[in-house]
């Protein structure tokens, strides 16, 4: 509603929950449709999806009998539309044919007046990889195939973007090579050109298919180098050949889809000053099945210093890549990040686009870093050097370091060691809101007497009237600890109970520090560093609230960063589990911008004055009417940067507040670094 009607007075607290009676048996597909009513009395359909009752989904057959006599009316019905003008058939011999097939199909699938059979060769969806579940919905059909590429040729005619690929080759096996020129040239956009640069292969095939597809087809472009230079040099050999005004980087035994093209070509015409753009991609293996899908989401500038994540398919404007200094040889194995590090520095932030589609699909084999990261140990350390310049171009007191997990998976995936000075010239105050639960407030103010330097850090407990003798003992305690300095803050009786958001506010009132730590009193810090990790990337120009990663108990993921659903700008979880895979895991880890990071673990820059309620909005106080989870959001939308720390792990003991509600949410500005990570969220 709130995205329909943003102006309506209950938009921010419209939500529908109900149960439908369906009786045993129902044939399917029904059609669930959800209404608005106004107060004028009209009614305007706001949801609507088709529900298969049977389990069985569209592909696998919903039609519970078959009945040639049912099936001879739906016929006729649609003939004679057909003759009255009702419909229009683009070819009446295929309509027929496509008939007949049907029927037989019916037939041969369908028991006649007994429920049906699934067949043996359907694979329940429960069963099924939730990817390839993703392909075949998002398949290039003929019809979507036709329609591209009537809107490429006309895209081409207007003038459309040159495109130069850029591919160094080096021993490139026979079959590789072969498919990857005949991925570009199956590309559905026709203004492109194909830059290989040999860097002095000895296998002689290298040469002899190249100069075969040089001569077949000239948009194809070819430089045979005297000597081995490696990689960066015969990618610098490639751009030289480049006459185009934006050049993509494509590695000699990867393939491309047919439309990637297309969509960059198209993003590039909507964007007219954008200089970076990259698409999504998965990995391709021998024997051409696809897996591992990385749908990377918007702009995220905190997650690309630290980790390549727009690699494949990347397009940058040539002018761009000539400013930067073009590809460094002291970086091989790493030449791609370096570059990208350069090229982000010169350019806004509106610049550089995520096109949403399947646009590279990065083959998976013995020798490639598809596969595992360390199959080119070279390239980790080469990595490592071009963060640490581009840490120090921007002005960043951090060290890079490849963490133990990427170690073990063999994984490029670097992180941050912030400067401990930092935390001591911006000190933080931490504020717990609490009542009775002594045993989960002492377990959590322990840890952090474990964790954190004490002349840095101040601790404020706000208590909610507790009454239970226990707590009362342990907060008149408080104050005299020596590990740790704590204040107690009661809080005045109210009369609409608890209010999570009052709470914080009384505490903040006490800060006296730039930073402001607000903190759940059943979380419980596991290491020394993550407070400083968090305060080192508050340093980062333009982030003014930073999240951790937390856990639950048992391990599994509570919190990694907060994002609005892409469906319906709702607050979702990035993850509330334990992920199933290890590219999911790898993600909770990596630092990003997200929106927001969790309340329960969320430091921010103090407000100038914490008794105003307009400063509110900025950083450090939150309306009593909010969600603490909403607040973070509203101060994403007064532009300031909510940031999940992938490497400031905490555990949760419980969850000491209710799940998130859905009311308050909807009327927020969508953030402009959404990522969405799931199936079923990504739309092509």
């Amino acid at each position: 509603m709130a995205a329909e009607h943003p102006a309506h007075a209950n938009a921010l607290r419209a939500g529908y929950y109900g149960l439908v009676d369906i009786r045993a048996g129902a044939p399917g597909p029904v059609n669930l449709k959800v209404f608005a009513e106004f107060e004028d009395g009209t009614r305007r359909l706001i949801f609507a999806r088709r529900l298969f009752l049977d389990r069985h989904d569209e592909h696998a057959g919903p039609v519970p009998v078959y009945r040639p006599r049912h099936f001879a009316k739906c016929v006729f019905a649609l003939g004679r539309g057909v003759a009255l003008g009702r419909f229009r058939l683009e070819d009446g011999r295929k309509f027929r044919a496509e008939v007949r097939r049907l029927q037989a199909d019916l037939g041969a699938a369908l028991d006649r007046g007994r429920p049906a059979r699934v067949p043996s060769a359907v694979v329940r969806r429960r069963d099924q990889d939730p990817y390839d579940r993703w392909l075949w919905h998002h398949r290039l059909t003929p019809r979507l195939t036709a329609a591209w590429r009537e809107e490429a040729e006309a895209l081409a005619a207007a003038g459309g973007p040159l495109i130069s690929l850029l591919v160094p080759t080096y021993n490139t096996p026979e079959r590789y090579l072969r498919e990857l020129i005949a991925a570009v040239q199956a590309q559905l956009y026709s203004r492109w050109e194909l830059c290989c640069a040999d860097d002095a292969s000895p296998q002689p095939h290298v040469r002899r298919i190249l100069e075969e597809a040089r001569r077949a087809d000239p948009r194809i472009k070819v430089v045979f180098r005297a000597e081995n230079g490696h990689i960066a040099r015969a990618s610098n050999s490639a751009l030289d050949l480049a006459a185009g005004g934006f050049v993509g980087l494509l590695d000699h035994d990867d393939l491309l889809p047919p439309d990637a093209l297309l969509h960059v070509a198209r993003a590039i015409r909507q964007h007219p000053t954008v200089g970076y753009l990259y698409t999504d991609s998965d990995k391709i293996d021998e024997e051409g099945r696809r897996f591992d899908p990385e749908f990377k989401g918007e702009w995220s500038p905190e997650m690309a210093l630290t980790h390549n994540y727009t690699h494949h398919l990347s397009v940058i404007r040539r002018d761009v890549v000539e400013r930067a200094g073009r590809f460094r040889p002291d970086f091989n194995g790493a030449q791609d990040i370096d570059l990208y590090l350069r090229c982000f520095e010169l350019l806004a932030p509106d610049d550089i686009v995520h096109v949403p589609f399947m646009g590279y699909h990065w083959r998976a084999h013995p020798a490639s870093t598809a596969s595992r990261g360390d199959q080119k140990e070279y390239l980790f350390d080469a990595a490592r050097r071009s963060i640490a310049e581009a840490v120090r171009r921007r002005g960043l007191r951090a060290t890079p370091f490849l963490p133990e997990f990427a170690q073990r998976y063999g994984l490029c995936l670097h992180q941050l060691r912030w400067d401990a000075e930092l935390l001591r010239e911006q000190p933080v105050t931490i504020i717990i809101p609490t009542k009775n639960q002594a045993a989960l407030l002492g377990r959590c103010l322990d840890s952090l007497a474990r964790t954190v330097p004490p002349a840095s850090v101040r601790v404020v407990v706000v208590d909610d009237a507790s009454d239970e003798p226990a707590a009362r003992d342990l907060l008149r305690t408080l104050p005299e600890r020596t590990d740790l300095r704590c204040e107690v803050v009661t809080a005045p009786p109210a009369p609409e109970g608890f209010n999570y958001s009052r709470l914080v506010n009384l505490g903040s009132v006490r800060a006296d520090t730039p930073l402001l730590l607000h903190l759940n009193n059943d979380v419980e810090a596991l290491a020394p560093g993550w407070l400083e990790d968090m305060v080192g990337w508050l340093s980062v120009p333009g982030v003014d609230v930073v999240g951790a990663r937390l856990l639950h108990p048992d391990g599994g993921i509570n919190h990694a960063g907060i994002s609005l659903s892409a469906e319906d700008g709702l607050p979702m979880f990035s993850s509330s589990t334990k992920p199933r895979r290890i590219s999911a895991t790898c993600f909770c880890r990596m630092p990003r911008a997200t929106s927001p990071p969790s309340p329960a673990h969320a430091s921010s820059r103090a407000p100038p004055s914490t008794a105003s309620w307009a400063a509110s909005m900025r950083a450090g106080c939150a309306s009593p009417t909010m969600t603490s989870t909403i607040a973070c959001a509203s101060r994403h939308a007064a532009a300031a940067c909510l940031y999940a720390a992938g490497d400031a792990p905490a555990r949760g003991q419980r969850l000491a507040r209710p799940p998130l509600h859905r009311e308050g949410a909807r009327g927020l500005p969508r953030p402009p670094r959404h990522a969405p990570r799931s199936l079923s969220e990504r739309r092509a």
